[in-house]
């Protein structure tokens, strides 16, 4: 009997382990990034998103409205310029994937991005079609 339990709390132990592969991802917004005085949502030190028009007080991400956003680039500007970029989105729940952008690097781009869906977002920046940084944002 003993033997028999030991061996089920192994194999319960292979699995717990197993099974927490470290795939799932951390469906939160990222904290916000403050580069010269601006706020911005994105990764820390590589690439970030602000608002530039609509209310101040409103969210950053308001479904079924777009909006016009600064999208920059922080670190090694100057080797980037010139090449291609995308602004990917993922649906955390549906798994819609939306192409938000594509443009040439300029060290700082405007675009009008929208969602149609509310929730949480990873937003893959993707330079010359190979993933640069992503981060995770909330439409509301």
């Amino acid at each position: 009997m003993f033997k028999r339990m030991m061996i089920v709390i192994f194999f319960s132990c292979i699995l717990f382990i197993f099974g927490c592969n470290g795939q799932d991802k951390n469906w939160r917004q990222n904290g916000s990034v403050s580069v010269a005085d601006v706020d911005y949502i994105g990764a820390e030190a590589s690439f970030g998103i602000t608002k530039i028009n609509g209310d101040p007080n409103e969210p950053h991400f308001l479904k079924d409205q777009g909006r016009l956003y600064q999208l920059s680039f922080f670190d090694h500007t100057d080797q980037l310029v010139g090449k291609t970029y995308t602004l990917i989105a993922t649906h955390e729940d549906t798994g819609k994937i939306v192409e938000l952008y594509k443009d040439e690097i300029q060290g700082e781009n405007a675009a009008k991005i929208g969602f149609d869906e509310r929730g949480f977002w990873t937003i893959d920046v993707m330079i010359d079609e190979e993933v640069y940084t992503s981060f995770v944002i909330e439409v509301v």
